[in-house]
């Protein structure tokens, strides 16, 4: 997952299908605390290497993994977090960041995005508002039964910007915390 930081790489692609990170859902709210917990450790990582936290966003569709991924940030450190912008895709709509982590959330046993992933609209905006790095975290197996998806991960094949993350990878990392961070200071 720390390879993801690597700045030669201004797209990645972390494939979460070997940790395995399952959504779940309340009602018709979608979340996948794993994905959550990944973003919230590579989010810290990139504190931690001395990206502000104002160059960094966070992104994805479904509210309900937003109110996940914040409520882990509060859990570690609000002040190291507080200047990261947390927002759904159609929030980030005319904005963007030097650094910015979609996740994605959907991975399930039939392969169903869901109707806000298949809306090119909200695709575009997502994949469109970083920068310099741009990190999508979801289910390749689960992402690639959706039209769009699929030709995008095949670009990103393509040009080796797909990272598998190993089993646990929420465990492997889990040393890397946001509360050692001072608040960032805008420039």
């Amino acid at each position: 997952m720390l390879d993801a930081l690597n700045p030669s790489r201004p797209v990645v692609f972390l494939n979460t299908d070997e940790v395995p990170a399952v959504e779940t859902r309340v009602g018709h709210l979608v979340c996948n605390e794993t994905e959550a917990i990944l973003v919230q450790q590579l989010i810290c990582a990139l504190l931690r290497a001395g990206v502000p936290g104002y160059l960094v966003g966070v992104i994805s569709p479904y509210r309900h993994q937003l109110k996940l991924i914040t409520r882990l940030f509060q859990q570690v450190s609000a002040i190291a977090c507080e200047d990261i912008e947390i927002n759904t895709v159609d929030k980030y709509q005319g904005r963007d960041k030097s650094c910015i982590v979609v996740s994605l959330a959907r991975s399930n046993a039939n392969s169903n995005v869901g109707d806000l992933l298949r809306d090119w609209r909200r695709v575009n905006v997502a994949i469109t508002r970083a920068k310099r790095k741009l990190v999508l975290i979801g289910s390749l197996k689960t992402l690639k039964s959706s039209l769009l998806f699929h030709e995008l991960l095949d670009l990103l094949q393509e040009r080796d910007w797909i990272q598998v993350l190993p089993q646990d990878a929420q465990r492997l990392f889990s040393f890397i915390t946001c509360a050692s961070q001072q608040p960032s200071q805008r420039q």
